[in-house]
C-alpha cells in the first residue's frame, strides 16, 4: 500500500432478530482505496460523433462531476415517456 491511497474501512452488522432464526448474526467489512491519478490528457481521445453528441469509446471512464451548466440542462429538461416523446 502506498501513502498516497486513501483507505476506508466499513462494517455492518446484521442481526436476524426479525427473522425465523433470531440468534442469526452476520457482519459485512469492506476496505475501499481511494488514489488520485492526477490529471489525464485527453486531447486525443478518439469521440464518435452521434446525432450532435461526442461520445467517447466505450471503456473511457471518468469520476469527475459534470459541469454546473450540464446540470442545469438536465435538470431543466422535461423526461421523455417511453415512446421517446418529450
Amino acid at each position: 500500500m502506498s501513502d498516497k491511497i486513501i483507505k476506508r474501512d466499513y462494517f455492518k452488522l446484521f442481526s436476524g432478530k426479525d427473522s425465523d432464526i433470531p440468534i442469526l448474526k452476520w457482519g459485512l467489512n469492506a476496505t475501499i482505496g481511494l488514489h488520485d491519478g492526477g490529471l489525464c490528457n485527453i486531447s486525443k481521445l478518439k469521440v464518435q460523433e452521434h446525432k450532435g453528441l461526442y461520445l467517447p469509446p466505450k471503456d473511457y471512464y471518468s469520476c469527475e462531476q459534470l459541469p454546473k451548466e450540464w446540470i442545469d440542462v438536465i435538470k431543466e429538461r422535461k423526461d421523455a415517456d417511453l415512446n421517446g416523446r418529450r
